[in-house]
């Protein structure tokens, strides 16, 4: 650059600037991503069977019918937990998302 030139002339003015691109919510795709895995691994831990020295105890979301060992009711219950934990989570992070997509919209709308 030459001494006496117009800086704006060759850079362009402040004041412009590129919108940022469209249809790149990363952050928004990434959170949903893990509230999705969250919710299929809160599904599968529910159906899956509950076993205790070679009984069935059956799953959280259908319990082995009959007379089933106490031990089951622990296992079961710590089971329930962990999918109710996986459910709240992937829920959470999937309301998240949709949040801050909403938000992002919102604001690009607002300043167009």
């Amino acid at each position: 650059m030459n001494a006496g030139t117009d800086q704006a002339a060759v850079v362009g003015p402040a004041d412009r600037r590129e919108p940022l691109p469209a249809g790149r919510p990363v952050l928004s795709k990434i959170l949903g991503a893990v509230g999705v895995v969250l919710l299929i691994v809160g599904a599968v831990f529910a159906v899956r069977p509950v076993h205790l020295d070679r009984e069935d105890c059956g799953s959280v979301f259908s319990p082995a019918r009959g007379v089933t060992p106490m031990q089951c009711d622990d296992r079961l219950g710590s089971r329930g937990d962990l999918v109710t934990g996986f459910g709240a989570g992937g829920v959470a992070l999937l309301v998240s998302a949709f949040a801050i997509t909403a938000v992002r919209d919102r604001r690009t709308r607002v300043k167009r």
